[in-house]
């Protein structure tokens, strides 16, 4: 029998974070764009299969789960409610926004929805 070697990392996943801010010229029709990285790195992005009130299945859900634990966040860059998050799956990329975080064990788990076009 041929042995097969298994790879299966915990964290197999690129998650990247960033917090976009638009600032507009009341003057003109200028604004500005900035980006500020919250974190890029390895995590593990999968569905979250909830359901609403009426049933059904809620399937835009996506949670991340990524190694930083909650205590080791730096200052102004925890994850927040309009974040935009990628996900990277080996050649997939999924967008969306980040809708909430909170802490789990040694990581961070980020809740976030597929931004549809």
């Amino acid at each position: 029998m041929k042995k097969i070697k298994v790879d299966n990392p915990r964290y197999p996943h690129t998650i990247t974070i960033k917090r976009v801010t638009i600032t507009e010229d009341n003057f003109s029709d200028d604004e500005e764009r900035t980006e500020v990285d919250l974190y890029n790195g390895k995590g593990r992005s999968y569905t979250r299969t909830t359901s609403n009130g009426q049933g059904e299945v809620v399937t835009d859900s996506r949670e991340a789960s990524i190694p930083v634990r909650f205590d080791e966040w730096e200052e102004d860059k925890f994850p927040l409610y309009g974040d935009e998050i990628t996900a990277t799956i080996g050649n997939i990329e999924e967008k969306g926004f980040v809708v909430g975080a909170e802490a789990d064990n040694n990581r961070t788990v980020i809740y976030w929805t597929i931004k549809r076009n």
